[in-house]
């Protein structure tokens, strides 16, 4: 259960893997190949956690497909819950002000907005974006007449922005400007824009999970494909990009594994944690 580097035997205890475009394939599922390595790996006592853009409810199928017990991270590090009572053991929403000033900042560009709370992804309007969204990711929507009002009662764990990426990148910049010192802004698709607390990230979530369980960072094995996955990529042992992967995402990796495609997450573990080379990545 690890790797010889340098002469030194490396154990590894952890992989944190993203979701999309990493764990799950093109058609939004689990090959058997990865299913069958992390089980493996889990039998070995390694810890799997899933870290995702998304949310909770949404990421909770694939958690019960895999069987798995450990603290999952959803909302790019927002909340960190223990999927064997959803109970959630950590926080680290937006502030309900910032998020209401954001909101009126956003309003004159006719943007959609999902709003994320707890298990729940609010609306104002079942435009094409929202059914879109709720297909892709196979949740249910609950809309509101104003996510303005709904800001000063709930907590956003995140905002999400969906739109055509030029329009969202000039809106990212201009947002920035005027909140950049209270949020991050960052890519998970060219479609998609994640707005959360700048404290907030998936690598500064998995570094209180791994403290909780008694595991260093370079015992960590971590995996993604987008700018959301960048603060973990950098902060493990070792830091994955499937070779999908955006290609900043790939510069910043120590290693590129096959694509999510190609069952990617299986290599890396087989390879790093199983002892099996098997494929050969790049």
């Amino acid at each position: 259960m690890g790797i010889v580097i340098n002469g030194e035997k490396i154990m590894y205890k952890l992989i944190a893997m993203d979701l999309d475009d990493t764990l799950l394939n093109d058609s939004g599922t689990i090959s058997e190949r990865n299913k069958d390595a992390i089980r493996r790996a889990e039998a070995a006592g390694v810890k799997i956690i899933i870290t995702s853009g998304r949310s909770y409810a949404s990421t909770k199928q694939f958690i019960q497909e895999l069987g798995l017990a450990d603290l999952t991270i959803s909302l790019n590090g927002a909340y960190i819950q223990d999927p064997r009572d959803d109970r959630l053991v950590g926080d680290f929403s937006i502030e309900k002000e910032i998020t209401g000033k954001l909101l009126k900042a956003i309003e004159p560009y006719g943007i959609h907005v999902n709003f994320y709370n707890g298990e729940h992804v609010y609306c104002q309007e079942p435009t094409e974006h929202a059914l879109y969204y709720s297909q892709l990711n196979r949740i249910e929507i609950d809309y509101v007449d104003s996510l303005w009002e709904l800001s000063k009662k709930k907590p956003a764990g995140k905002l999400l922005l969906i739109n055509n990426e030029g329009k969202l990148e000039a809106i990212r910049d201009l947002l920035r400007e005027k909140f950049g010192d209270h949020l991050n802004f960052l890519f998970s698709k060219p479609f998609f824009l994640e707005i959360f607390d700048r404290s907030t990230s998936k690598g500064a979530a998995l570094l209180k999970v791994a403290e909780m369980y008694g595991i260093k960072p370079e015992e960590i094995i971590t995996v993604g494909d987008g700018e959301n996955d960048l603060s973990m990529i950098k902060m493990a042992g070792i830091g994955a990009a499937v070779s999908n992967a955006k290609e900043t995402v790939k510069q910043a990796a120590d290693y590129i594994t096959l694509s999510n495609n190609e069952s990617g997450v299986a290599h890396l573990i087989e390879k790093f944690i199983l002892g099996n080379t098997g494929d050969v990545g790049r």
